[in-house]
């Protein structure tokens, strides 16, 4: 439940938890237009809101994982890019938050990823191996699964799944 602000450089989606996030957009600088964005909602130490994955009524949490959840510092939010933007904005939108979050001293994330970018995430691209907090749910108009994100043990598989494959293919 947000509104639409819309300006000559573009359209921005604001909620309830605006004042207690950070952002991340990527511009393109030929064109002016905004190509990806990203945020990192701040837990209600920094706003009147818990995090949306915390709180929402619409957001199941496996009950192993409700005090991990519960306890999260911050949530991964709004994660997008234009359709016409290069692949690359994804990965650096992803960088930005993570260099945010170890500046910040902020372990993990929680966040409610879409599944078609959960599986993008999960897969042979990334290899990140995000565990599932909740099951699956249709929210915000896609089918999402809520995830703890410890960027630093999804950048460490990622970064074994591609020594194996490389491992692999040289032994081929």
């Amino acid at each position: 439940q947000g509104i639409v602000y819309t300006c000559p450089s573009g359209s921005y989606y604001l909620d309830k938890y605006e004042q207690q996030s950070v952002g991340f957009v990527v511009q393109d600088l030929s064109t002016g237009n905004f190509v990806g964005s990203a945020r990192i909602i701040r837990d209600n130490a920094f706003g009147p809101y818990g995090l949306p994955t915390a709180t929402s009524k619409e957001i199941e949490i496996y009950p192993e994982n409700r005090s991990e959840v519960d306890s999260a510092p911050v949530e991964f939010s709004q994660f997008a890019k234009d359709d016409n933007a290069p692949h690359i904005i994804a990965p650096m939108l992803l960088r930005a938050a993570v260099e945010f979050s170890i500046w910040n001293r902020l372990p993990y994330w929680i966040a409610t990823i879409d599944d078609k970018v959960l599986k993008l995430l999960n897969g042979f691209a990334y290899s990140f191996a995000l565990p599932k907090v909740g099951p699956a749910m249709e929210y915000l108009g896609s089918s999402s699964t809520p995830v703890n994100i410890n960027f630093l043990k999804a950048l460490a598989n990622a970064m074994l799944t591609s020594v194996d494959s490389r491992r692999s293919r040289s032994q081929i």
